[in-house]
């Protein structure tokens, strides 16, 4: 029997091959548990790879953050949840979402004045205990 994170990543590689053959970027249109082990996989590998705000900047758009949302709370991750859900209010109300047309926006440009990372309390939170790369159990029995 593999580990739940062999599992994952497995099932994660016949995914985005699945999504290339289509000629699709986007997990939209794919069964609900295919989307819901590609948004939790790509944040993780996301924030690995970039740092929690590429999140936001490159990866997800809001739409998508709160999808990401509905999957954590079906997930019974509600501490995830509500994080990522704060992340995202915050960034409604200082316009981060908002259409000005540029397409440049990036997270750090929201920070507060005393230089302090609009996101890093979340981000910590998030980090603390690995709790989103520990969801693998879950994910890896999701049919």
């Amino acid at each position: 029997m593999h580990a739940p994170s062999l599992i994952v990543a497995e099932r994660f590689d016949r995914i985005v091959a699945d999504m290339t053959t289509r000629g699709i970027g986007r997990p939209e249109g794919l069964a609900e548990n295919d989307q819901a082990i590609y948004y939790i996989v790509a944040t993780r590998c996301e924030i690995d790879m970039g740092g929690f705000n590429s999140v936001f900047d490159q990866l997800l758009s809001e739409t998508e953050i709160l999808k990401l949302v509905d999957i954590l709370y079906r997930l019974h991750s509600a501490a995830l949840a509500n994080a990522f859900f704060r992340a995202h209010g915050l960034l409604r109300d200082a316009g981060f979402f908002d259409d000005d047309g540029d397409g440049d926006k990036m997270v750090t440009d929201y920070d507060r004045a005393d230089g302090t990372g609009l996101l890093n309390a979340i981000e910590s939170e998030i980090r603390e205990g690995d709790q989103l790369w520990d969801l693998d159990s879950e994910l890896a029995v999701l049919p």
